[in-house]
């Protein structure tokens, strides 16, 4: 009869004691994660800061795309879609460029 309550209590102790470490395991890592969180934001803040207080000269502006200044059309030539076509024999070829 000991014998089998001892079984039964290292038995229960046994669950809780992994229970008592999952349940610790989880909250050490919420906690990790909030102050990770924190950390995150107080860094974007600052660095939010830093980029107000920067001269305008010292950021780069933004690139321009060429400008193609495209031929006129010839006279066996046609726009269609912003393509340029050019007429053959039997129909139309696409030629690669804009119009």
């Amino acid at each position: 009869m000991d014998d089998q309550r001892t079984a039964n209590a290292i038995h229960t102790i046994w669950w809780q004691v992994a229970l008592g470490g999952f349940l610790a395991l989880t909250a050490h890592s919420v906690v990790e994660a909030a102050y990770a969180r924190y950390q995150l934001q107080q860094l974007t803040r600052q660095f939010e800061a830093e980029l107000k207080a920067m001269p305008s000269s010292l950021l780069p502006d933004a690139p321009t795309p060429p400008r193609e200044h495209p031929m006129p059309l010839r006279q066996n030539e046609r726009c269609i879609q912003g393509r340029r076509f050019e007429r053959v024999q039997n129909g139309w070829r696409q030629i690669n460029a804009p119009c």
